[in-house]
Parts: structure tokens; sequence; C-alpha cells
């Protein structure tokens, strides 16, 4: 990589949101103290522009504190904002990727020109949308208990999943998975002591079965030490959302298992996603300002 001055880093962070963001012309804007560049991308993507970072490993930072801001913002405002998991380092002599969804970590005065069509596929005003994204965004960036939480690998495969929610366009596929959201996140408490040493009694009575029989009994028996998936989503929605919203996330788990075995569809698929997509967003809200599960 050709050597530069430590001062004279940027970072170009790409996102792309459910509805879509029909940004016409930059705008700039403070992140985090920092002054940043809001600019229409390709292909859907909007990207993040700032300057004069102290080093790449600064920017990475930021790159990692960006990305956490911008899924609170997400869950914040209700809206699917994606942003890539990883980013890319180049120097001055290395060549650009072709993607357009790629953030990027470069010498200042690099250029990012690229052979790539700028198609537009926004719907929301920015004008309307753009100061909430920015309040909401710099919420994140603020919220320590977020960054927390979001060492969490289930909190972060969980609130990845909400955001991907956005980006379905059936009621069935956002439903299925904004209830995967309740299952990442449900308590994995054991089962009592009693309870765990008479299924281990059955488990060494099951040795005595052939091979392939036992180790099938086994495996169910295994699998009863720990508390079912509906107990399980109960345990966590009441812990941070109480017992009236426990109640009515284990009938959505319920209705979930009708359509996925039966193919049993809810009554009222729009209004079941609503309620769902309600409780999932309170809480992970509620997971991120408190720092944990």
């Amino acid at each position: 990589m050709t050597s530069v001055p430590e001062s004279a880093w940027s970072l170009m962070i790409p996102f792309i949101t459910a509805p879509g963001f029909a940004l016409k012309e930059n705008h700039t804007v403070t992140l985090g103290g920092l002054q940043a560049e809001v600019r229409p991308g390709s292909f859907g993507y909007t990207r993040i522009m700032i300057d004069d970072i102290e080093s790449a490993r600064a920017a990475h930072d930021l790159f990692e504190a960006v990305r956490i801001g911008m899924q609170v913002a997400s869950i914040n405002i209700n809206w699917g904002i994606r942003v890539p998991s990883n980013v890319l380092t180049l120097g001055f002599d290395s060549p650009m990727p072709n993607q357009p969804d790629v953030p990027l970590i470069y010498p200042k005065g690099k250029s990012l020109r690229r052979m790539i069509l700028s198609i537009d596929v926004g719907q929301m005003s920015p004008d309307r949308v753009l100061p909430k994204l920015l309040k909401s965004l710099e919420l994140g960036l603020s919220l320590e208990p977020a960054r927390r939480a979001m060492s969490d690998d289930r909190v972060k495969l969980a609130v990845e999943l909400y955001i991907d929610s956005h980006f379905e366009t059936s009621d069935s596929a956002r439903f299925i998975g904004l209830v995967g959201v309740l299952e990442v996140l449900k308590d994995k408490d054991s089962s009592s002591d009693a309870a765990k040493t008479l299924i281990d009694k059955w488990r060494q009575e099951a040795r005595d079965l052939a091979q392939e029989e036992a180790n099938s009994i086994q495996s169910n028996l295994a699998f009863l030490k720990s508390i079912s998936i509906s107990r399980g989503i109960g345990s966590v929605v009441k812990r941070h959302l109480g017992e009236d919203r426990m109640g009515e996330a284990r009938d959505l788990y319920t209705a979930r298992s009708s359509l996925v075995h039966d193919g049993i569809r809810p009554i009222d698929s729009a209004d079941t996603v609503r309620c769902t997509q309600q409780i999932v967003r309170e809480l992970l809200a509620s997971i991120l300002m408190s720092g944990s599960r």
C-alpha cells in the first residue's frame, strides 16, 4: 500500500433503505462531531463520505460505529437500512471494486470513479426523511449500551433479521422473518434439576436400544432439557416488555408454526405483520437501550 500521511484517510459507507431513499444532491452534515457528506450513489445506494480521518484504524473504528448507529436508526425510525458488514482498505494504486455496495477506506484524494450506471429507485423525499435519519443515526452513535448489546452475536443477528424483513415483499415472508428475530433472542434457560435427573435416567436406559434408535431418542431427550421455543420467547419478552406482551409474542409464534408447518395463514396477514413488527421493534429497542438481552 502506498504510504500516506496519517491525517489523510477517507471513509465511504454505502447504505440502502426500504422504502427507497430518493436523494438527488449532496448534503453536508455532522456525524459524531465529524463533518460528512451524504451523496446519491448507484443502484439505489446512498453514500456517507467522511474525510480527514487520522488513520486507517480510526476509519475502521468509525465505520463500525456508524454501522451500529445505522442499525439503531433502522429500529428507531422503523425502516430497513442495510449497511454492508465488511469494509475494504485501499491504497492510492489499488484497483476499485466493481460492486456499488462495498464500504471503502482510502487515502484522501484517491479517485473513486467507476464504470457504473446510476439508477434511480428512490421513493422517499429526502427533505422529509433525511433530518429524521440523521437524528436517529446521531442517537445510535451516542448509545454506549447499544454498542455493548451489539457485541452479542445473537443480538447482532436479530437486528439484521429485523432490517431484512423490511426488504421482503410478501406478508408471509415478513412475518416469518420477524418471528425469527424472537426465536434468535429467546431465553435458553435449562429445565429444573428434577426434570434433568429424570431425562438423564431415560437417556441412560435408551442405550440398551439399537444404536440408530438410541441415538434418535437420546437426541430428543436432550432437547427436553431446554425450555420450549415458545417459553423462551415468552421469557425474554416478559423481561423487557411485560406480561401482556409475553402472551402476544407466544401467540405470534404459534401462528408462525401454523403457517410454516400447516400452511395456515393468519386471518389478517397485514395486521399480524404490524403487530409482530411492533413487538420485535420494542424488544430490540429495549435490549439496545439496556445493553443486554
